[in-house]
């Protein structure tokens, strides 16, 4: 159970000495962060045993350099700039000319004497009463 694979390669169990020797880190260390639960590891009797699948795990989770899942700051709604509130204007102004002009379009088309105030008015405003038509 002593040398560096033996406990390992059959029960899946690490000593304190075989985990700061596969980690590279010395064994005040591991013990440490063993206390702190900042490795995964239980205690057999009095000393602390690891399971290689579960610090194969944390070393995962823990490695740096790209590997990281957690997000480094919250997504944050940031307000529109600007540049986006006047294209957003533009949008709606485009949208608006567009339904003005297909209102006008079916009023010529169907004649004035069949269409109602209220269609154009619905069409263009999105409302029943409309001030005045060519307001748009």
């Amino acid at each position: 159970m002593g040398d560096s694979g033996g406990s390992a390669g059959v029960s899946g169990l690490m000593s304190l000495a075989e985990v700061s020797r596969y980690l590279g880190m010395s064994e005040r260390t591991i013990y440490g962060w063993a206390q702190e639960g900042k490795i995964p590891a239980f205690k057999l009797g009095s000393a602390w045993r690891f399971r290689r699948s579960e610090v194969d795990e944390w070393l995962e989770g823990h490695r740096s350099g790209g590997g990281s899942k957690v997000p480094i700051t919250p997504d944050v709604d940031l307000e529109p700039t600007r540049w986006r509130v006047r294209e957003m204007d533009e949008e709606e102004r485009a949208a608006l000319v567009k339904s003005c002009k297909n209102a006008i379009n079916d009023m010529l088309t169907w004649g004035v004497g069949q269409c109602s105030w209220s269609l154009i008015s619905t069409r263009i405003l999105g409302r029943t009463r409309c001030g005045r038509l060519w307001s748009c």
